[in-house]
C-alpha cells in the first residue's frame, strides 16, 4: 500500500495519509513505514480510546474513531488526505475516497467491514481520485523481495515489540476469536 502511494507521487509534502484498520497488523505497520519516510499520518480505528499510546508510538500524528468514517458517504466531502490506506472497506473506503483530495491515491488491501463499495462515480470525475488495489496473494516474486527489503530497511527494532505478540500454537483457537472480535492490536505471530 505505501508503495502504491509512492509509485503515484503521494510525498509527504502532498498532504494527510489516512490509515483505517490503524490497530490491527496492517494498519501498524503501515502506519510506522509512513511515518519512516517523513508523511504526516491519521490514524483510524474503532479502538482509539484502548491504542492512544500505541498508535502515537508507531507515528501517527492524529486519531479519529472508526465511527465518524462509518457514516453514509456524500457523493464528494471536505478534502482531508492526499492519501489513503485501507483496510476497512465498505463504508469507511466510500467516505474515505470522498475525503480524498484532488488527485490522490486510495490504497485498499483488505475488507474487514465488509465486501461493498457504495460509493459514485463523482471523486474518480472530477477529482480524479485514483482507487488501487493491493494484492498479497498473486503478488509476483520480485515485488515481495523489494518490499521485505524495504522492511528490514524502514522498520526499526522497536516495532516489532511495540506492534506484535508472540503465542504458542496452543493458544491458537483463543487468538483467532479474539482476532475475529477485534480484540487484538498489532500482528501475531505464533512459536512452534
Amino acid at each position: 500500500c505505501v508503495d502504491a502511494l509512492i509509485e503515484s507521487g503521494i510525498k509527504p509534502e502532498s498532504g494527510k495519509i489516512l490509515v483505517t484498520g490503524a490497530s490491527g497488523g496492517v494498519g501498524s505497520t503501515a502506519i510506522t513505514l509512513l511515518h519512516a519516510l517523513g508523511y504526516e499520518v491519521t490514524a483510524c480505528s474503532g479502538r482509539i480510546a484502548q491504542n492512544t499510546a500505541h498508535l502515537t508510538q508507531l507515528g501517527a500524528t492524529e486519531l479519529i474513531e472508526r465511527s465518524e468514517l462509518e457514516e453514509a458517504a456524500k457523493p464528494l466531502e471536505k478534502q482531508r488526505w492526499a492519501g489513503v490506506i485501507d483496510t476497512v472497506g465498505d463504508k469507511v473506503l466510500a467516505k474515505a475516497i470522498a475525503q480524498t483530495h484532488y488527485n490522490g491515491v486510495v490504497a485498499c488491501c483488505g475488507l474487514a467491514g465488509g465486501f461493498g463499495l457504495p460509493t459514485t462515480v463523482m471523486p474518480f470525475i472530477l477529482r480524479n481520485v485514483r482507487l488501487q488495489g493491493i494484492d498479497s496473494v498473486m503478488c509476483p516474486i520480485e515485488k515481495r523481495t523489494t518490499a521485505w527489503k524495504q522492511l528490514t530497511e524502514l522498520l526499526p527494532q522497536s516495532f516489532y515489540e511495540q506492534a506484535s505478540e508472540t503465542i504458542e500454537l496452543k493458544q491458537v483457537p483463543e487468538y483467532a476469536d479474539r482476532i475475529t472480535k477485534g480484540d487484538v492490536t498489532g500482528r501475531v505471530i505464533v512459536k512452534l
